[in-house]
């Protein structure tokens, strides 16, 4: 029998692995400065490098078919924890490729935090994401 997509997203991503998403995200949004108002979901995934991580975290053992939905899952995962800690917000929503992709532009708290994302640097902890952009109380 094999994984769905969900099954797969949860076996081969940790918590640590996703702090590390949201900050490479959080880095590169803050390191285009005024480049760029908007950024894609794809923009993001490539430019981040994150395509390599998933790449190798799955260790080409999904299916073809899944590789789409996985991506999916993952930018979904990440955006919505960021947009929970009001760190991004969804610009415009629209239908590429038969998909749903989403347009997400830095919040003004982020622009406010940027400095010190980019003195922090890559390396960052979890400490440093939720300090500077704790996650919004349900």
């Amino acid at each position: 029998m094999s994984e769905t997509p969900e099954e797969m997203f949860n076996k081969y991503y940790t918590h640590e692995d996703f702090a590390r998403f949201k900050w490479r995200i959080l880095h590169y949004m803050c390191d285009m400065c005024d480049k760029h108002g908007t950024f894609t979901e794809t923009e993001l995934f490539f430019h981040t490098r994150l395509r390599a991580y998933f790449d190798e975290k799955l260790n080409q053992e999904y299916l073809h078919g899944k590789r789409g939905t996985l991506y999916k899952l993952l930018m979904d995962h990440v955006m919505s924890c960021l947009e929970r800690r009001n760190a991004v917000k969804k610009s415009l929503e629209y239908e590429y490729g038969g998909s749903e992709m989403v347009l997400y532009k830095k919040s003004e708290i982020l622009e406010n935090v940027c400095p010190e994302i980019l003195k922090i640097g890559i390396g960052a902890q979890t400490s440093d994401l939720d300090r500077l952009l704790p996650q919004k109380q349900k």
